[in-house]
């Protein structure tokens, strides 16, 4: 596993590629309208962005430090520390010090920083990444639920106009109780499912409105614009593995808080060697008594130098506390990685699944309309009876429902794929 890591450690860093927007192949006015608006409505991905931010100023604080820090004295004072009787001191003046990085502890901060805010950049893609593929997948489940809606309405009205003929022909004789209890039953069942797929749209609704932010009233009115668009299921384009994780987010991610942890480990080492700095100062002092304190110019530079020698283990427990983190790390690398590589795989195997599937039921559903034209000719022409033709037209709009139904099952996976494969831009 440990060769594996330091195999994608290389491969992670020979750059980072950009990406289509993968969403337009559903061909969803609906999707291709919200999606650019992610970044700048949704709540996560605007929590994300100030995470940047916040880490980027940080960055800004700690590369400071490579540079020389000045800033102004002053002091007053009365007393005879200094001569024999009261005396009034002022001093004021401007002071320098420049840390010098000589065991390289700064530039590794600075290192540090700078892979935190890789690693907020990449979560920051992946939350607006998924956060739109969560949108897709909502309006794909809103559609299969309004589509189902209308296909069981026209299944409602037909059983109605069923039950009502039956009923006529129960009366007059020619056909039994049974038929006519069959009818009421089929038109029982569908009256009973209608509420529940409204239901389901009605949360895959409220699920948009938490994503993009939209009020109730906007979202009705851009669904409306909508409502009866059918479900297109686009076919994946191929992709490799490695490439796909070379600029997945998540792993990038990892990959840059463990470098993080290693430069935190190099800053921890720095302390074990001295700091060095040069100082200087400038001030001007002015005395009440000059007999005993001229006014005179002040001015000192050096280099300075200190060593640790007791601190009672808080290096060593430094050091160790970052050494435990890189590992702690290290190992979350791992995880993410082989995670990856399965959520890929099995979104690919997924979808290829769901894409076979939604083809047999489309087939299926086209076989139902054949036969459900052909019986209708046979009723009118007194060949079967109207059980048989009820019969036949429920098993038509059955193989409708499910072939809507797998349909967006097939396009949900298409949407889990593209999931898997997002890319840093």
């Amino acid at each position: 596993m440990n060769g594996l890591i330091v195999t994608f450690l290389l491969i992670l860093t020979t750059g980072i590629s950009a990406q289509p927007n993968w969403w337009d192949a559903l061909n969803d006015p609906i999707i291709s309208q919200l999606a650019p608006k992610i970044a700048s409505s949704n709540l996560d991905v605007k929590q994300a962005k100030f995470k940047i931010d916040a880490l980027k100023s940080q960055s800004k604080v700690i590369k400071s430090g490579l540079f020389p820090q000045v800033s102004a004295i002053g002091s007053a004072s009365r007393g005879n520390t200094l001569s024999l009787q009261d005396t009034n001191i002022t001093k004021i003046g401007v002071q320098a010090q420049w840390p010098l990085d000589v065991f390289g502890g700064t530039e590794a901060a600075v290192k540090a920083a700078d892979a935190r805010v890789e690693g907020a950049e990449a979560d920051y893609q992946n939350i607006q990444s998924n956060s739109i593929a969560e949108l897709a997948l909502a309006v794909i489940t809103w559609r299969d639920n309004m589509l189902s809606i209308a296909e069981m309405t026209q299944q409602i009205n037909h059983l109605t106009t069923q039950v009502t003929m039956v009923e006529a022909q129960f009366k007059a004789g020619i056909v039994n109780s049974m038929t006519l209890k069959d009818v009421e039953n089929r038109l029982a069942q569908s009256l009973a499912l209608l509420p529940l797929y409204q239901n389901a749209a009605d949360s895959a609704q409220f699920q948009i409105e938490q994503l993009t932010t939209l009020t109730n009233l906007q979202l009705k009115e851009i669904l409306q614009s909508t409502k009866a668009h059918n479900i297109a299921v686009p076919i994946a384009s191929e992709w490799q593995l490695v490439e796909i994780l070379k600029n997945r987010p998540d792993v990038y991610s990892a990959r840059a808080s463990l470098l993080a942890a290693k430069q935190d480990l190099a800053e921890a080492e720095s302390t074990l060697w001295p700091t060095v700095s040069i100082d200087a100062q400038y001030s001007r002092q002015e005395a009440s008594e000059l007999i005993f304190i001229p006014n005179t110019e002040l001015w000192q530079t050096g280099l300075n130098l200190s060593y640790p020698l007791i601190n009672f283990g808080k290096i060593k427990n430094k050091i160790n506390s970052a050494d435990a983190q890189t590992q702690v790390l290290v190992n979350r690398y791992q995880l993410v990685l082989a995670k990856a590589c399965q959520d890929i795989q099995s979104s690919a195997s997924t979808y290829t699944a769901r894409l076979e599937s939604a083809k047999n039921w489309q087939k299926n559903a086209e076989n139902a309309k054949s036969m459900s034209q052909f019986s209708h000719e046979q009723y009118k022409a007194g060949m079967i009876d109207l059980a048989t033709y009820s019969s036949i037209e429920a098993n038509k709009y059955l193989a409708n429902q499910n072939a809507i139904h797998a349909n967006a099952e097939a396009a949900k996976a298409f949407i889990r794929l593209q999931q898997t494969q997002i890319q840093i831009q």
